[in-house]
């Protein structure tokens, strides 16, 4: 039922900044994740973006969904395509979230496209990821975009993303995370992540079992199913170039190993996003070099992210086992001649004890982060699921640290071989990823000025 929100007199108008609108959202709605698509419905059409203009590919799953929609928008551009990419939750800003041909949407645009949401809604009270989605997908249809790539944010049945039909479903991996909306369920957490499929369209099942959960609930929607491993496959061994077959009887060869296809995981997500692609555009996916220049030049910010050092920087925003489990993968594969250590900061509704046991064998000491700001777990709360013989820096127990001073601390202890790994959380890595972009711009404008000086 639709209700009347408390503070509706007091949005911001369309010359406020979008600090301003982020701020008021957050107040907007009783709950901030509040499932379900009944109240979304009669605004969606009040906008009439119940068919939106444009092409969708929807992305959902537990992991691969960052990569999966990087590498799908990127193919769509090289073909010529005007892209949408909508994705959350951000790094640094929340312009990452609404992506135009590749850039990130300007404030005055979504400033724009908020009022035209708001101006619509009625009494209808909305969260603020539903009603920043209603912006998102107004934004692409102003800026004439024909292809959009579209990630769930929780789920998928429920999931505002879901308002609009998918021309291709691409459902990642899918693991135990969310549990207190999702439940523990494997087989219906698949069910959730399915509801993005549309009975008699494409749906590409990336985490290929037969009969496996994904499978069978991806099959139930009535989708057209395309599987991992039977209707498309890569071959070749790791940290070697590979090759893809896709749905279609496509073949790609000497597909690269860098910047991010070293590992089969990420190669799972690549095959994924390759096939989507091929069944919704298949000349974005039929010049052999052109896909090759466009997997050469993917990076992924926050997601097994290295940042020169020394010590050199890795950020990672794995926050449940299974990715927690691919990172260790990649720890494995690169190792470093001296030591490795973590700042670790997590949410409380986390596997957090599923993650250190992942990472423990590659973990020599520990910088438990505060993230009780954010809602998360605080030092002590986190520290505490730490086992017996995890090694806590001295720091870390002693002070409730923020990330980035976790991070601070964590390289002065550090020798120009060793490696310190940033991950647990968007919340963890956002503000280190943004500390070392500050901290490497002002050296860079102070070598500057020191080679001009006479």
């Amino acid at each position: 039922m639709a209700t009347t929100p408390s503070n509706r007199r007091g949005a911001p108008g369309p010359g406020a900044p979008l600090s301003d609108w982020l701020s008021w959202l957050e107040g907007l709605h009783s709950a901030a994740i509040d499932l379900g698509l009944d109240r979304l419905i009669p605004v969606r059409d009040a906008l009439g973006l119940k068919r939106p203009g444009f092409r969708v590919l929807t992305v959902a799953g537990t992991n691969g969904k960052g990569s999966s929609v990087a590498l799908a928008e990127a193919l769509l551009r090289a073909d010529g395509c005007r892209t949408g990419a909508y994705t959350s939750p951000h790094l640094i800003e929340f312009n990452e979230r609404i992506r135009v041909d590749g850039e990130n949407a300007s404030d005055q645009a979504i400033v724009s496209a908020l009022c035209q949401v708001e101006a619509a809604r009625g009494d209808a009270s909305l969260s603020y990821f539903e009603y920043t989605t209603l912006a998102a997908l107004l934004l692409f249809r102003e800026q004439g975009v024909d292809h959009a790539v579209l990630e769930v944010g929780l789920g998928g049945r429920l999931d505002a993303v879901n308002m609009v039909d998918a021309d291709v479903a691409l459902l990642t991996r899918v693991a135990l995370d969310h549990a207190d909306w999702l439940g523990s369920d494997l087989a219906g957490i698949a069910r959730e992540k399915a509801g993005v499929c549309r009975p008699g369209r494409s749906a590409v099942v990336a985490d290929g079992q037969v009969g496996g959960h994904l499978h069978r609930a991806a099959e139930d929607s009535g989708a057209r199913v395309h599987l991992a491993g039977r209707d498309f496959s890569w071959q070749g061994a790791s940290e070697e170039n590979w090759s893809w077959r896709g749905p279609q009887a496509q073949s790609l060869q000497s597909l690269p190993v860098e910047p991010w296809w070293q590992r089969s995981w990420q190669r799972d997500n690549a095959s994924g996003a390759l096939a989507a692609v091929a069944l919704l555009r298949p000349s974005a996916v039929a010049d052999g070099p052109r896909v090759v220049n466009v997997l050469s030049e993917i990076r992924l910010p926050g997601r097994v992210q290295r940042m020169p050092g020394p010590p050199e920087t890795l950020l990672d925003v794995a926050h449940n086992p299974d990715a927690a489990l691919a990172l260790a993968d990649w720890l494995a594969a690169h190792p470093v001649a001296g030591s490795v250590r973590a700042v670790i900061g997590m949410k409380a509704d986390k596997d957090v004890g599923g993650v250190i046991a992942a990472l423990m064998p590659y973990v020599d000491e520990w910088w438990p982060a505060d993230l009780s700001a954010q809602g998360g777990l605080g030092s002590a709360e986190l520290s505490a699921r730490l086992p017996d013989t995890a090694t806590v820096a001295m720091d870390a127990r002693t002070a409730a640290l923020t990330p980035e001073h976790c991070w601070r601390a964590a390289s002065r202890a550090s020798a120009d071989t060793d490696r310190i790994l940033v991950l647990g959380s968007f919340f963890t890595v956002g503000p280190v990823l943004r500390e070392w972009r500050d901290t490497r711009q002002t050296a860079a404008v102070s070598q500057s000025v020191e080679k001009g000086s006479p």
